[in-house]
């Protein structure tokens, strides 16, 4: 009985996992913009952009092409924001904590435009980013992955997660722990 319901739950995770990565797969494909997502609005970008998000949840937009453009972009709190980067495009991220993020082009990261609660949570879905993290000793930072759950010690460091491949954690200063997801 319990080998046939773990197999039954693996087999729904397994069916999960592969209509996430397809999603991402295809709107990462298929779209050569990078796009910003909050809980009101979408928007696409066809250039690199700078999202900086301040401690009220407003994120500043600025693109980088000949002509600096700057768009106020209202965000809830509690909600996650997705930023999606195409495969040839890159972004940088600024949390509302200070925290700066790289994004490499292949990427889809989700974050909560103010941290709310005793910790500082953000979702790699898919991807690459090199993250400087803001310390605050009250609140620690996690990056999930698929694979890891990496508490941060106030650092810098890369992440890769790629799906179909090996998660991998590159550390460049300061200190991290892995936990396994799942444990």
């Amino acid at each position: 009985l319990i080998f046939g319901i773990s197999i039954l739950f693996k087999s729904e995770r397994t069916n999960l996992d592969i209509i996430n990565d397809g999603i991402i797969a295809g709107e990462l494909q298929q779209s050569e913009d990078i796009m910003f997502v909050t809980d009101e609005s979408s928007k696409s970008y066809n250039v690199n952009i700078d999202i900086k998000l301040d401690k009220d949840g407003n994120a500043e937009i600025t693109q980088k092409n000949n002509i600096s453009e700057k768009l106020d972009i209202k965000t809830k709190a509690k909600n996650l924001n997705s930023l999606i980067g195409p495969y040839g495009k890159r972004t940088t991220l600024t949390l509302s904590d200070g925290t700066k993020i790289w994004v490499n082009s292949g990427s889809v990261i989700e974050f909560p435009s103010q941290f709310s609660g005793d910790r500082r949570d953000v979702f790699l879905s898919s991807g690459e980013i090199y993250i400087e993290v803001a310390e605050n000793i009250e609140k620690p930072f996690y990056l999930n992955t698929s694979e890891y759950k990496i508490r941060v010690y106030g650092t810098a460091f890369n992440v890769s997660s790629y799906n179909n491949s090996k998660s991998t954690v590159a550390l460049v200063e300061g200190e991290v722990s892995l936990i396994k997801q799942g444990e």
